[in-house]
């Protein structure tokens, strides 16, 4: 056999799959990004009423000196009757599912200027109380709501630390938030600004011109006793709204990430959502495969846990690279953000494929070195960080409960935090392989090697090439279907056909190899089950079901809302099996679909499979990054908004149609 090739190599394996996903063109997540000097800026809205909230940014300092500190004035001026949800919504009394969108001030740096400054929390506005009408007509019910609403001012801390260099320190401000009136909400809209900063010496800054009077009184509501708690590191500088709400499946929670334990509580949900992305289709498969290679070396403490502690760095390594992109690269806003392109699936398939004819020992012959290179001995370094790379990838399609939010809270925030809160998910899921590597004990007994060990290998191989046509046929979509018709979906017959034939080569090999009743009544209905479950989960994915669906265009949407109608928009992929989950489980019950094909209802698919802007845009103006999301509008909705589930129950989507229907759902 070959060498396998070197470490290096497969990290280069590793950049090209994420440059290949990362083509997209840029786009800005809220709006222009116009770029100002000196002390304050203006920026508006660039959504459908751009003079309802206008958004400027001052300093209470025109320059600053190392060890300085200061206030950045974040001043919202709104005009009448509007007002904006404030950043820390409350429920409104009587209106269940209700979805507010906060008004949040995000603050970042530009070019590396993360050590030249320190940022405190960002103090809000005080709430004001007022009235609105949500009978739904069902009598009058006039409930106080509160909001924020003529000139509102929010407050950032900024420390100058003793070091920082000379130069202008320059700040982005992402101000979002969602205007209504006593009769209408407006989509979710924001602005950025562009914020400098001089950066002087201590004899420039006591020669330098101080803002005037109209400027300074901007900032009688700050609270400067905040800045010795800044200085003081009480703070991580989270910059703009630290607060994550978690809402899926009814349940509703608010984590507050202020301070060092508040985060901390943070990255441990976000390390809970990555060790239950185990648990998921996408990953169990591969799982055997690894206990089997680890076995294999138990005898050896140490390399078991070297081989086990390289898989962990694979794993977390695929996700710090993701946040990165996240981060770093404009448009790439969420995890689903690699399969926006067909190649990444495509090139992801075939590399899976590779790996899973390796498992019937292809390889036994000599072939091209590029083939060794994605798949290597489980019992190398550079082959168990690749299993660590590739299994992470298998989970991308899957997202697990606090996972997939904690992402999306993380897509929103500065780099720093939103690496961090990445690699707590990468280390939540390698945490089960690393254990497992350091007790070799628990894997002493899998049998190292036998015709058992070669079943259940075999039948794993088998698993792979059919998760190889999953990610092929998902990178194909884009090319052989268009967003605004029925997606292609014959592949999902090739995958219910290997599963299929994995399960009846498990049922028929265990015959042959025991002769025990137990193994065989067990391994056999088991094999038979599987089978069957293949063709049946294929069968229900390519059923387009009861629903009729409208594929999305900015046409239809805009004809379904002059007709008054309740608008549902699910938004799916086909590589998003959660999507499909939710939609066969929930969408699909005779109840919903009934209410979805009523007369007053218009039911919008956005398929995001490839390359779709205007299902993009429309997601975003949602106030979404990432997938499955549904959203209710309509004219009981009005005065509210819109509401939007990432995950949702039957009830839940009742309540919210009959809610935009203009009653009150019973309950």
């Amino acid at each position: 056999m070959p060498t396998p090739p070197r470490t290096p190599t497969i990290l280069r394996l590793l950049a090209m799959l994420l440059a290949i996903a990362m083509a997209p063109p840029a786009l800005a997540q809220f709006g222009s990004d116009d770029p100002f000097g000196g002390g304050g800026q203006t920026a508006g809205p660039p959504g459908s009423a751009p003079n309802v909230v206008e958004v400027s940014a001052f300093a209470n300092k025109t320059v600053a000196s190392p060890g300085d500190q200061l206030a950045i004035a974040v001043v919202l001026d709104i005009t009448p009757p509007w007002h904006v949800w404030p950043n820390k919504p409350e429920p409104v009394p009587g209106v269940d599912g209700l979805t507010q969108v906060p008004t949040e001030v995000r603050v970042t740096f530009v070019d590396g200027d993360e050590a030249r400054a320190v940022l405190g929390p960002v103090q809000y506005p005080e709430m004001h109380e007022v009235f609105f009408d949500a009978s739904f007509g069902a009598g009058t019910q006039i409930v106080p709501i509160r909001v924020y609403e003529g000139r509102a001012i929010a407050f950032v801390p900024v420390v100058i630390p003793a070091d920082a260099p000379l130069g202008d320190l320059v700040f982005t401000l992402d101000v979002s938030s969602q205007a209504c009136d006593e009769s209408t909400c407006l989509q979710p809209d924001g602005s950025t600004i562009r914020l400098t900063l001089p950066i002087v010496s201590l004899e420039e800054a006591a020669a330098a011109t101080g803002p005037n009077q109209q400027t300074l009184a901007l900032f009688q509501g700050f609270d400067a006793s905040i800045l010795a708690r800044v200085a003081a590191g009480e703070f991580v500088g989270l910059g703009g709204s630290s607060d994550w709400t978690f809402t899926d499946f009814g349940l509703n929670l608010s984590l507050s990430t202020d301070g060092m334990l508040g985060f901390g509580a943070m990255l441990l949900v976000a390390a809970i959502g990555g060790f239950l992305l185990n648990l998921t289709p996408c990953v169990l498969p591969v799982i055997p495969i690894k206990i089997m290679g680890l076995s294999k070396s138990a005898g050896d403490k140490k390399k078991t846990a070297m081989l086990g502690l390289i898989m962990s760095l694979g794993v977390v390594g695929f996700w710090i690279a993701i946040g990165a992109a996240i981060s770093f690269i404009a448009g790439f806003n969420a995890i689903s953000s690699l399969f926006q392109t067909g190649w990444f699936a495509i090139v992801v398939g075939l590399v899976i494929g590779i790996m899973g004819l390796g498992m019937f020992g292809l390889f036994t012959v000599k072939l091209p070195q590029a083939v060794y290179m994605v798949n290597p001995r489980h019992d190398t370094a550079h082959g168990s960080f690749l299993f660590g790379v590739m299994t992470a990838i298998l989970s991308t399609p899957c997202t697990a409960p606090f996972m997939g939010s904690a992402a999306a809270w993380a897509a929103t925030r500065d780099a720093g935090i939103t690496m961090s809160v990445f690699a707590a998910i990468g280390a939540g899921m390698a945490l089960p392989y690393l254990i497992l590597s350091l007790n070799p004990a628990w894997v002493k007994k899998v049998p190292k090697t036998g015709p058992a060990s070669e079943l259940v290998k075999q039948v794993m191989g088998i698993f792979m090439i059919a998760v190889a046509v999953f990610f092929l046929g998902t990178g194909l979509a884009p090319f052989l279907s268009e967003p605004t018709s029925p997606p292609f979906q014959a592949y999902w017959w090739g995958v219910a056909a290997l599963v299929g034939a994995a399960g009846l080569w498990l049922a028929v090999q265990t015959f042959r190899i025991s002769k025990k009743i137990p193994p065989r009544v067990v391994f056999g209905a088991g094999g038979l089950l599987l089978a069957g479950a293949g063709f049946f989960a294929a069968a229900k994915v390519t059923d387009h079901g009861p629903v009729a669906w409208v594929y999305y265009t900015p046409e239809a949407m805009e004809q379904a809302r002059a007709d008054g109608k309740v608008i549902v928009v699910d938004f799916t992929a086909e590589w998003c099996l959660n999507c499909k989950t939710l939609e066969a489980t929930v969408l699909h019950s005779d109840a919903i679909a009934g209410l979805l094909n009523s007369d007053s209802v218009v039911a919008l698919k956005v398929d995001l499979t490839g390359d779709n802007p205007d299902g993009q845009a429309l997601l975003r103006a949602y106030g979404q990054v990432a997938i499955p999301a549904l959203a209710i509008e309509g004219p009981g909705l009005t005065q509210t908004g819109p509401v939007v589930f990432n995950a949702y129950t039957p009830g839940q989507v009742s309540d919210a149609i009959e809610a935009a229907r203009g009653r009150v759902a019973a309950r």
